[in-house]
């Protein structure tokens, strides 16, 4: 998100890099509200995880939200679905 600390990453990954660096919006609602607003698309089982050795982790985040002590994993989550929800991402490479 492109608050606080987040500027100041947001501007050095547009100069450092060559690939689309996308601006999140999250608007006004709060982080229960948003995870609930793609619920439906992650029950329809056409979102899956790539094996990797994240996993475990990613699912202990996911399973215990709203009440873990770190989120991102889920606030990564959210913006990806809801981008890709919205047609800002078409295709990934």
């Amino acid at each position: 998100e492109k608050i606080s600390s987040g500027i100041l990453i947001f501007q050095e990954l547009r100069r450092q890099l060559t690939i689309p660096i996308l601006e999140l919006q999250p608007g006004s609602k709060d982080k229960v509200t948003r995870v609930n607003s793609i619920l439906p698309q992650l029950e329809t089982g056409r979102c899956v995880l790539i094996k990797d050795n994240w996993n475990q982790h990613f699912i202990n985040q996911a399973s215990g939200f709203p009440y873990t002590k770190h989120d991102d994993m889920v606030d990564c989550l959210f913006y990806a679905m809801d981008t890709i929800r919205l047609g800002g991402i078409t295709k990934f490479v």
